[in-house]
Formats: structure tokens, sequence, C-alpha cells
């Protein structure tokens, strides 16, 4: 994981190096991957948002979903937390 090279990496390596993150419950640091990838952020998103409701990591599942614009997702985990 530690050959990402950030917003110079390609895109095969941001989708790479994000799987690896979300397979190891690293979503902070898929965030990090969504933020630097152009083709592929708003999927990104909404898979870490998905993937924190699952390990109830509500804080970054409702950041997650504010990023990929999904409003009643936000609701939703705001009225739970």
């Amino acid at each position: 994981m530690s050959s990402w090279r950030g917003e110079n990496d390609s895109d095969e390596g941001n989708l790479r190096y994000f799987l690896q993150n979300l397979a190891t419950h690293r979503f902070e640091e898929c965030l990090d991957v969504a933020r630097m990838s152009h083709k592929f952020s708003q999927q990104f998103y909404e898979v870490i948002g998905k993937q924190c409701l699952k390990y109830v990591e509500l804080n970054i599942a409702e950041l997650a979903f504010q990023m990929c614009k999904n409003v009643g997702m936000v609701y939703s985990i705001q009225s739970i937390k």
C-alpha cells in the first residue's frame, strides 16, 4: 500500500489503493483516495458510506454521503446519531 502516489497516481493505482484500504477498514484513507480521484470519486464516496454503515462508523459514513450528495442518507445517519 505504500506505493500509492496520491494525486499523481493513475486511475488504476487509485482504485487499487482504495480497494486495499477498504478491505482493511481504513476508511479515512479511502476518503483521501476519493478526494484525489476525479474519475471514480462519486462511486468511491458511495462505497465508503455503505461500508461505514456496515461497521457502524457513522461519522465517516455521514461525511461520505455528504460528499456524494446523498441527502437522504445524511439525514438518516443524523437521526441515528
